[in-house]
């Protein structure tokens, strides 16, 4: 569970900038269609003799979400930390669970990155050209559709009993799936500057979502420290860590007073590893305990 948390904290840091340019038209295209535009193949849901027009509509948009997440310039912007992470469970896939190698790395870009995205894209900021539009039912329910699609896709399994009205879908599904194995091989076949990965986090990530990020990696350091095979790499995250401190001493910008952000900024331009997302206010907070405790 705590690993589930880091994971999409930190994604959620870096793919912003995938997620607006690779989807974002789409998704928004998507949202202001009108209501007689229909997905829904649900017997339950919808009259029978407009299935067969839904589920072309549905698989179009599904092919068109496809076809930008898997083109040359989808697969280009991908954030380097999350084609790194790929390799990892890559690399672990192959040693533990050869066979499921491809479900792995399909789970973490599409289970915890994209279609969260999609199904829900109010919570990806400037996802959506209006950001207080509100989503409607048919809506939500079109984005849901399209992620199972996505998911069964990246999980290489056709549609069975359980959600027996998108059996009908198993052909696209089985169409395809060599289009994902090549994507999920374009997209570990990687090559990085270490000091550059992380390049793009302060322009797309909040100082908040930076700090939340801290504040998680802090709080379980020794488990994930105790995970590393490697003493060395062990060490590294220790010193990286102990350079950063702990995020209980530090303030994000977001939660200072608009007033005085501008100086704050100005004052920590002059150390660039602090300036990236937070202060540190010991001092102002030593006055404000001080204070208190006199009160």
């Amino acid at each position: 569970a705590h690993a589930n948390k880091i994971v999409k904290a930190y994604l959620e840091c870096v793919g912003s900038n995938f997620l607006i340019e690779t989807l974002g038209k789409i998704i928004n295209s998507i949202i202001t269609e009108k209501a007689n535009v229909e997905y829904e193949i649900d017997p339950s849901r919808v009259d029978s003799s407009a299935i067969a027009e839904n589920m072309k509509r549905l698989e179009a948009r599904t092919k068109m979400i496809l076809d930008a997440i898997f083109s040359r310039e989808g697969v280009a912007r991908l954030p380097s930390g999350l084609r790194i992470l790929a390799q990892f469970i890559s690399e672990a896939a192959q040693v533990h669970l050869p066979s499921k190698e491809g479900v792995l790395v399909g789970a973490l870009i599409f289970l915890r990155f994209i279609n969260p995205a999609i199904a829900t894209p109010e919570i990806i900021k400037g996802l959506l050209v209006k950001a207080k539009v509100a989503i409607t039912p048919p809506a939500r329910r079109k984005f849901i559709l399209i992620t199972k699609i996505l998911q069964n896709l990246s999980n290489q399994k056709p549609f069975g009993a359980k959600e027996a009205f998108m059996t009908p879908l198993t052909p696209f599904v089985r169409s395809h799936s060599a289009a994902m194995e090549d994507y999920f091989k374009q997209v570990l076949d990687f090559q990085y500057n270490p000091m550059l990965v992380h390049q793009e986090i302060s322009e797309s990530a909040s100082s908040a979502d930076l700090q939340i990020f801290h504040a998680l990696i802090f709080t379980h350091r020794e488990q994930i420290r105790d995970s590393f095979k490697s003493t060395a790499d062990a060490t590294e995250f220790e010193q990286i860590l102990l350079s950063l401190g702990s995020y209980e001493d530090k303030l994000s910008f977001s939660l200072i007073e608009p007033v005085h952000q501008k100086a704050v900024q100005k004052i920590l331009a002059q150390d660039a590893e602090e300036a990236l997302y937070v202060g540190y206010i010991q001092c102002q907070t030593q006055r404000e305990r001080k204070k208190n405790k006199d009160a």
